[in-house]
């Protein structure tokens, strides 16, 4: 039970990243979404933190594929 809590950080905090791009997002709510971000972050423990950069790389690799496909 305690490794699935993890998880869900882990994709919570990689999900949430996406709200910044919102054009919407305010100056006020960029804040309370960095401030919530950094709390989910200090949560986790080294596995996880593991886990998120796995999660960032695959992300990075795959932006960079569809960017090699539509030059």
């Amino acid at each position: 039970m305690q490794l699935r809590k993890h998880v869900l950080q882990v994709r919570d905090i990689f999900h949430k990243t996406f709200d910044y791009d919102k054009d919407e997002l305010s100056a006020k709510e960029e804040e309370a979404l960095t401030i919530e971000l950094e709390k989910l972050y200090k949560s986790l423990v080294s596995a996880d933190r593991k886990e998120m950069q796995v999660l960032h790389d695959q992300f990075k690799s795959k932006e960079e594929e569809l960017g090699a496909e539509n030059s």
